[in-house]
């Protein structure tokens, strides 16, 4: 699918996007003062200031998440965008984390795979991006499961 829109922030330096997605997903709770309506823990919180709908997932820093969690973020992500929603990924310093979840991504709507998502990522968003082995092989794990070569 050619012309989808995910943006990637950071918490260190905000999303300060123009215009404003129109969904969240971020990888760390230190989004959740930011934002307006958060999934978290299977209940949906809504006394936040009103900026742009989004979700907070628990993962490790340098770390991975199980198989089922990297699924459902990246399909909550696809949805989005098969909606034509723009979507803003993001993690505390928009490296790890967010590289690893934007590769994943990438392999599942553009059908590569985790070795070209990778290198897909590096070249279009940072060269930094996706920081550890285990985020390496979980974005191969993943593409070979969803599908990807």
């Amino acid at each position: 699918m050619a012309g989808y829109v995910v943006t990637c922030s950071s918490h260190l330096s905000g999303n300060g996007l123009e215009p404003r997605p129109d969904f969240g997903v971020y990888l760390c709770p230190q989004w959740q003062d930011r934002l307006s309506l958060v999934w978290t823990n299977g209940i949906y919180i809504e006394d936040l200031p009103r900026e742009y709908p989004a979700m907070i997932a628990g993962w490790p820093d340098q770390g991975v998440v199980p198989m089922t969690t990297l699924e459902f973020l990246v399909e909550t992500c696809r949805s989005k965008i098969r909606h034509g929603k723009k979507v803003d990924i993001g993690c505390f310093g928009g490296h790890g984390r967010t590289g690893t979840l934007l590769a994943c991504v990438i392999a599942r709507m553009e059908h590569l795979s985790g070795s070209m998502a990778i290198t897909a990522v590096r070249e279009r968003y940072c060269k930094q991006a996706i920081e550890s082995q285990s985020q390496e092989r979980a974005i191969r794990d993943y593409a070979k499961k969803a599908g990807g070569i």
